[in-house]
């Protein structure tokens, strides 16, 4: 009923457009132009004798939900929208979760075809891997990982040589560059990394008795200031001198610093285009945070037992931004505490924001994972992983609300159906990086074997699962497994699908500490005896989808 209704309400607007003797509407097949009809104002018009071209328009208005229903109306418009590239091209982002990218001089057909076999690879459980492991040095190493791309620094004579490692290409290699970072000083640290923008953020103390920090952006390609940058080098005060955790969101980087003579942290959002503050907030200590998308950030407070979505603008002020309360409180579960964003302690795992390719992972629909420990009945610690689609909902009724004050959602009212709990107590999880939709656990058993298990919270993915004769190929995770991960009562689930992607081992007294998922497969990270100690061996492992 309603794709009828919205496709009686589209040719009423197409008649009308007829009318007026103009029609104009945006993206057509390649070749098509802007349309220019005329008609007679009694001509009798049905959907289906509409031309081929006007027809394209008409599909072209309904969402990408509604193609599947329209091609079961009859065999005209099953062939119709079987044939037309744009339907099929918005149906294969939706089945892998992606939104339309830079098009270059790539054809609709391409990125279809494209679209396609990245479908299929991601639903294989066959794995190409690829690895590297640094030897021993006596100055201090870093590793860190982005959308595959690995980089090891170390740290020496107060500079950085850089390592970097792209993924494996199409042909089975990547080409390893070097990057030389001039000398910033002993207590120098790379804090956060964005390959598509060729960004790197380095911390450096300048006075080690007042933690006085400059955060440098340097370019991935020369080691030396970014020419985008405004600000080469702001300054920053911090606790101990670190501004942890750093992250990159398009043009903007947010950190935590210190305010000296209080017990509060100051999380700031920092413009490095425009060189100016765009969003600071007092928060108690341990709080943490990530990006929603450029204009929302999720922040946990560890005593507090909700996630606050804050709205930041961008605007040209002199002054400082003023502190602002939360959009959305959402509530977790009664008797949730320590409660914070699933991250890394060690500023290793980093994604691109801004990726120059004909499609990547839609921002509204990443994974935003949150732990926090939880009497269930006994001690427990929880993994909620909440679909950016849920939070995006509740931002959407808050801004329609006329009420002051913030919206605060209790957690019978968005968890159970909006998000997926698990119960990690006894899965030993390492920290691992959502990509999209995607998420890749790797979890040591009783027989100390290790296991990446892949998460899809992509509801398109569950469908063509479950559509008869679609096998994938991969190895689903029975309901027995699953079921052994969530709580006995406390339940929280969204359509998702489970799948084991690979068994895999290490180097002799190598332990994994990290693994990271991106678009074509997944990185671990591993380290000798840890815990970690800056100076003994390290290595990598990647994964690519065969």
């Amino acid at each position: 009923m309603r794709v009828t209704q919205r496709l009686s309400r589209i040719v009423q607007d197409m008649k009308d457009a007829y009318r007026t003797n103009t029609i104009s509407n945006p993206p057509m097949n390649e070749g098509s132009e802007t349309l220019t009809l005329k008609t007679h104002e009694t001509q009798s018009l049905s959907i289906s004798s509409l031309p081929g071209d006007i027809l394209f328009l008409v599909f072209s208005m309904l969402d990408v939900v509604d193609i599947p229903a329209c091609q079961q109306v009859c065999r005209l418009w099953s062939r119709f929208l079987k044939s037309d590239l744009w339907s099929q091209y918005r149906l294969e982002l939706a089945a892998t979760g992606m939104v339309d990218g830079a098009s270059g001089s790539t054809t609709m057909e391409d990125r279809c075809q494209a679209l396609r076999n990245h479908r299929m690879r991601s639903q294989s459980s066959k794995f190409d891997s690829e690895g590297h492991v640094w030897a021993a040095t006596d100055c201090p190493t870093q590793a860190l990982v982005c959308d595959g791309t690995v980089l090891f620094a170390v740290h020496k004579n107060g500079g950085f040589e850089v390592e970097i490692r792209p993924p494996p290409s199409a042909s089975g290699c990547s080409e390893v560059r070097q990057l030389a970072i001039r000398p910033l000083g002993e207590h120098a640290r790379i804090e956060a990394v964005d390959v598509a923008q060729a960004l790197l953020v380095v911390s450096e103390v300048v006075d080690t008795r007042s933690w006085e920090v400059k955060m440098h952006m340097l370019s991935l390609d020369s080691g030396e200031a970014h020419p985008a940058a405004a600000d080469a080098a702001p300054d920053v005060t911090s606790e101990r001198g670190r501004v942890f955790p750093v992250q990159i969101y398009r043009q903007y980087v947010v950190w935590q610093r210190f305010s000296p003579g209080t017990t509060s942290r100051a999380v700031e959002i920092w413009n490095w285009q425009s060189g100016r503050v765009v969003w600071r907030q007092e928060f108690p200590p341990q709080v943490s945070y990530t990006f929603l998308d450029e204009c929302h950030l999720l922040v946990t407070i560890g005593r507090q037992e909700d996630l606050r979505v804050y709205q930041y603008r961008d605007v040209d002020a002199s002054s400082d931004p003023p502190q602002t309360e939360p959009v959305v409180i959402l509530e977790l579960p009664l008797g949730a505490f320590r409660c914070s964003v699933h991250r890394d302690d060690r500023s290793r795992d980093h994604s691109s924001s801004s990726v120059d390719a004909p499609f990547h992972p839609d921002p509204a629909l990443a994974v935003l994972p949150i732990r926090f420990a939880i009497y269930e009945p006994s001690l427990s610690a929880a993994l909620l992983l909440v679909p950016g689609g849920t939070i995006q909902e509740q931002v959407t009724l808050a801004g329609a609300a006329s009420g002051a004050g913030p919206r605060r959602v209790y957690w019978h009212e968005w968890g159970p159906r909006g998000s997926l709990l698990l119960d990690v107590t006894d899965l030993q999880v390492t920290t691992f990086v959502p990509c999209g939709t995607r998420v890749a656990v790797l979890s040591r058993d009783k027989r100390k074997k290790d296991t990446v298990l892949i998460l899809d919270l992509n509801p398109w993915v569950v469908r063509a699962i479950e559509k008869p004769g679609s096998g994938s190929g991969a190895k689903p995770v029975s309901e027995r497994d699953m079921d052994c991960m969530q709580f006995s009562k406390l339940r929280a689930t969204v359509p998702h699908v489970a799948q084991w992607a690979a068994r895999v081992s290490f180097p002799k007294d190598h332990q994994p500490t990290l693994v990271s998922m991106h678009g074509d497969g997944f990185t671990v990270l591993h380290e000798y005896c840890p815990p970690y100690r800056e100076r003994l061996g390290l290595g990598y492992q990647t994964y690519l989808h065969a």
